[in-house]
C-alpha cells in the first residue's frame, strides 16, 4: 500500500488507510439482496437498453410519462447508475470476424452503456451512510434488517420491473451469482474482498486506486431553460469509461408544502420591499413566484411531486493525460447541455462512493426539484444491435458500436422482409450484396430479380445459376412447367390454371369472359399431358376454333426468339439455391411477362421447399407499374414468413411505393428498412409513412454515400455500412 508524504496529506488530502472506503458489503441470506454496513438494503434492477433519442415523438413522450411514474412508486431511496465500458467481444456465427472486430477496436474503441436501478431501503436509514463517512471510520457495528423491510424492498423491485417491462425494457432483478457477478465488476477488489491487497491515493483532484484514476463530478447547475427529455445524452455520449449515478428520494407533499410556503412568503416579501423602495424588481423573484405558486398548486393536486436529487459523474482512465483529455469532453459536453460539472474536490474517494452501486450519497450535492424536471433525466439513451448469431452490416455513427443484425429472428422480428431504400449512390446495391455474401456463407439461399445485371458477379462467386432472359440469350422457360406450381396445395392444377389466365391476359392485352372459359379449358388439357407449352395451348384453341382473338395475340409469344423464350422446354437449372434472373437486355413490352413469371415461379418454389432464402426484387418501383406483379408483390410480403422466407425489396425511389395503398403496404411491411440518402421530398413521404422523427428525416435528406437509417423492429439505428476485409475484397470488384 502506498502511503503519501505528510505533506501531501495536508496540502492534497491524501488519505492512509487500509482503504478508502469504509463500507462493508455482505451478501445476505436473500438471493436477490446485499447490505452495506449489516444495515442497509439493496435490491439491483437490471433494465436492458432503449435509445429515446431515436424514438418517434409519441413514444418519446409516452416514455418519459412512464419514467415519471415510475419514479413516483418508489418510496424509498433509489439511485439509476449508467456505465459506459469498452465494448466486449463479440462473439459471432464466424470467426474471423470476432478476431477482425477485436482488432479494429485497438485503433477504433468504441463503449457500450448499460442502465441498472439501485433500489435502498428507507431514506432516513441509508442516510446514516453520509452520516458514517462524515464521522469517524470503523464505527460500531449496526443490527442487521428486518425480514419485513427485506419484502417489502422486493415488491418495489418488483412493481418496478413491471413498469420497466412496460415501457418496452427487458428488466429483470439481478439475483444469485448474477448478482455476485455485477459486485465483481462494479465495485472495487477491496470491498468485495476485505483484506485485499489494496493501492491507493487520493489527491485534491483524482482517486487513485490499483493503477487507474477515478475523477469525480457533481451537477451544480441544471439548464436554465425548459427541459427537454435526453438532454443528459451529451454527457452519456463521452468516449469514455466512466459511471453516471443519479441519487433521489421522494420527498413527502406534508414536507414539500411547508418549502414552499415559506420560498413563496419569501419571494413576496422581496417583491413588496422592491415596490415600497421603488426599485428595480429582482428577476429571480419575479420569475420565481409564479413558478413556486404553480408547483403549489400541481402538489396539492397530485399531479406532480418533488424529490431530493443529486447527480455525479466519475471519468476513469489508465494516466493523468487521459483523465484530464476526457475531463474537458465532459466539460464541453455539459456546456453543450446548458448545465455546470463542479469537480469534487478534496472528495474524490467519496465522490467515487457516490457513483458505485450502494444507494450512498455521502456528498449529498442535493436539489429539491419537481418530478417533471426528474422525468427529463431519463437515461435510456443508448441501445445496441449486437444479435450473436447475426451478420455484420456496419457501425453505428453515435459511438462506433458494431451492428450485426439476424433478421430471421422470429422473437425479435414480425418477419424477416427487408427494405433498402435511397436515391442513387447511396451504396443500396453495396450493402445487399455483403448481406448476401454473408448469407452465402451461412447456406441461406437466394432468388433475385435483377434488372441491371448488377449481381451476375456476386452469383458466379457464390456458384449460383444466372438465368439470362433475354432475346437470343438461348434460355428457354416453359411457362406450363410443372415447376411453376405449387405443389402440396390442395389444387395444385386449378391454382396454375388460374396464374395462367392471368399471365395470358398480360400477353394479349386483356381478355373477355369468353375467352377465359376457352383459356382455362385449354390449360386444363394441355396440363394433363406431361411436357405441354404454351404453344400447344394455342394450337389447341386454334383447332378447336375457339378464341381467336387469344390465338392470334399468341402467335407471337410461341413462335420466333419469344417462343424460343417462353413457349420452349425450360433448359434453365431452376432448382438452385442461388438464382439471379438477369434482366438488363429485355425488350419493355416483354417485362411484365417476365416479372409475373418469375414472381410465379418463386413463389411455386417457396411453398413447395419451405427454407431460409432471400428473395430480392431490385429496384422494385420499376415493377410497381404492372397491376399483376404489384398484387403479387403484396401478397407475398404477407404470407412469405410462414415458409421462413424473407422477401427483400430494393429501389431508388420510394415514392413510387408510398404513392399507392399497395406500394404503403409493401413499403412498411418489411420489419428490418434500411433508410439510405434521400431527396428532401421524399425524406419527408418516409417521415410520414414510418413515423420518423424531425431528426431522422434531416439526416436522410443530408446522407452520406453508406449511412442509413436502420429500422429494426421497434429500434432505430443511424449507422455506417461495412464489411470485413475479405468480403470487401470480394465485394468491390463486383461493385
Amino acid at each position: 500500500m502506498t502511503r503519501p508524504r505528510p505533506v501531501l496529506a495536508r496540502i492534497a488530502g491524501a488519505r492512509s488507510a487500509d482503504s478508502p472506503f469504509s463500507i462493508g458489503i455482505d451478501r445476505g441470506d436473500n438471493a436477490a439482496t446485499f447490505t452495506t454496513d449489516g444495515v442497509n438494503r439493496h435490491v439491483v434492477i437490471r433494465t436492458g437498453t432503449l435509445d429515446l433519442l431515436e424514438a418517434p415523438t409519441e413514444a418519446r413522450r409516452r416514455q418519459v410519462d412512464m419514467f415519471e411514474d415510475l419514479l413516483a412508486g418508489l418510496e424509498g431511496r433509489f439511485q439509476v447508475l449508467v456505465t459506459s465500458r469498452a465494448t466486449a467481444a463479440l462473439r459471432p456465427r464466424d470467426p474471423r470476424i470476432a478476431d477482425w472486430l477485436k482488432e479494429r477496436a485497438r485503433d477504433h474503441p468504441s463503449y457500450a452503456r448499460r442502465v441498472h436501478l439501485v433500489l435502498s431501503d428507507a431514506a432516513p436509514g441509508i442516510e446514516r451512510l453520509g452520516d458514517r463517512w462524515r464521522s469517524m471510520r470503523n464505527g460500531p457495528a449496526r443490527a442487521g434488517p428486518d425480514l419485513e423491510g427485506t419484502a417489502d424492498l422486493l415488491r418495489q423491485a418488483e412493481g418496478a420491473v413491471q413498469v420497466l417491462r412496460t415501457m418496452g425494457l427487458a428488466p429483470a432483478v439481478v439475483a444469485g451469482r448474477e448478482l455476485d457477478r455485477f459486485l465483481d465488476a462494479h465495485l472495487p477488489a477491496v470491498m468485495i474482498r476485505p483484506g485485499a491487497a489494496c493501492d491507493w491515493l487520493e489527491t485534491a483532484g483524482h482517486l487513485r486506486l490499483d493503477d487507474r484514476l477515478h475523477r469525480t463530478f457533481f451537477l451544480d447547475a441544471y439548464p436554465g431553460t425548459e427541459l427537454a427529455a435526453g438532454w443528459l445524452g451529451h454527457l452519456l455520449d463521452l468516449p469514455a469509461e466512466y459511471d453516471l449515478a443519479i441519487h433521489g428520494f421522494k420527498v413527502p407533499a406534508a414536507s414539500v408544502m411547508r418549502l414552499l410556503n415559506v420560498r413563496i412568503r419569501n419571494l413576496q416579501a422581496t417583491r413588496l420591499a422592491d415596490a415600497a423602495a421603488a426599485a428595480v424588481g429582482d428577476p429571480l423573484a419575479e420569475a420565481g413566484l409564479p413558478e413556486a405558486i404553480g408547483l403549489r398548486r400541481d402538489i396539492a393536486a397530485n399531479e406532480q411531486h418533488a424529490y431530493t436529487l443529486s447527480v455525479y459523474l466519475t471519468l476513469t482512465a489508465d494516466d493523468e493525460a487521459a483523465l484530464d483529455a476526457v475531463g474537458r469532453a465532459a466539460a464541453d459536453a455539459s456546456a453543450r447541455s446548458m448545465a455546470r460539472l463542479l469537480h469534487a474536490t478534496l472528495q474524490m474517494a467519496a465522490g467515487r462512493l457516490c457513483t458505485l452501486p450502494l444507494g450512498a450519497d455521502p456528498i449529498t450535492a442535493q436539489r429539491l426539484l419537481p418530478s417533471g424536471v426528474v422525468a427529463t433525466l431519463y437515461p435510456w439513451l443508448w441501445d445496441e444491435l449486437q444479435q450473436p448469431g447475426g451478420h455484420l452490416v456496419g457501425f453505428r455513427i453515435r459511438g462506433g458500436t458494431p451492428v450485426m443484425i439476424d433478421t430471421f429472428d422470429e422473437e425479435r422480428f414480425a418477419n424477416a422482409n427487408v427494405g433498402v431504400f435511397g436515391h442513387s449512390g447511396a451504396g443500396k446495391t453495396f450493402l445487399m450484396k455483403s448481406l448476401l455474401l454473408a448469407d452465402a456463407a451461412a447456406g441461406v439461399g437466394a432468388f433475385i430479380v435483377d434488372p441491371e445485371a448488377e449481381y451476375r458477379g456476386l452469383c458466379e462467386h457464390v456458384g449460383g445459376q444466372w438465368v439470362d432472359l433475354a432475346l437470343g440469350s438461348g434460355a428457354s422457360v416453359n411457362v406450363l412447367d410443372p415447376a411453376l406450381a405449387a405443389m402440396g396445395e390442395r389444387d395444385p392444377v386449378g391454382d396454375q390454371v388460374i396464374d395462367l389466365v392471368d399471365l395470358v391476359s398480360t400477353m394479349c392485352g386483356g381478355l373477355t369472359e369468353d375467352d377465359r372459359v376457352d383459356l382455362d379449358e385449354a390449360l386444363r388439357e394441355v396440363l394433363a399431358r406431361p411436357g405441354g407449352t404454351l404453344a400447344h395451348v394455342r394450337h389447341l384453341l386454334d383447332v378447336q376454333g375457339r378464341a381467336p382473338r387469344v390465338v392470334r395475340s399468341l402467335r407471337r409469344w410461341t413462335e420466333g426468339q419469344l417462343g424460343n423464350l417462353f413457349a420452349a422446354p425450360t433448359n434453365v437449372r431452376l432448382s438452385a439455391d442461388f438464382v439471379v434472373f438477369g434482366l438488363r437486355d429485355l425488350k419493355e413490352e416483354v417485362l411484365p411477362v417476365a416479372y409475373f413469371l418469375i414472381a410465379q415461379w418463386i413463389w411455386a418454389r417457396v411453398r413447395s421447399q419451405p427454407s431460409r432464402r432471400r428473395l430480392l426484387f431490385d429496384e422494385v418501383g420499376l415493377l410497381f407499374e404492372y397491376p399483376l406483379v404489384r398484387k403479387f408483390l403484396v401478397r407475398l410480403a404477407r404470407r412469405v414468413r410462414k415458409y421462413q422466407g424473407s422477401l427483400c425489396l430494393v429501389t431508388q425511389n420510394a415514392g413510387d411505393l408510398l404513392s399507392s395503398d399497395q406500394g404503403l403496404v409493401l413499403a412498411t411491411n418489411p420489419s428490418t428498412l434500411f433508410l439510405g440518402a434521400q431527396r428532401q421530398a421524399e425524406a419527408q413521404r418516409l417521415q410520414r409513412a414510418l413515423g420518423l422523427t424531425d431528426g431522422q428525416a434531416d439526416f436522410l435528406a443530408s446522407a452520406a454515400r453508406g449511412q442509413f437509417l436502420l429500422v429494426a423492429g421497434e429500434t432505430r439505428h443511424r449507422i455506417r455500412t461495412a464489411a470485413p476485409p475479405w468480403h470487401d475484397e470480394i465485394l468491390r470488384p463486383l461493385a
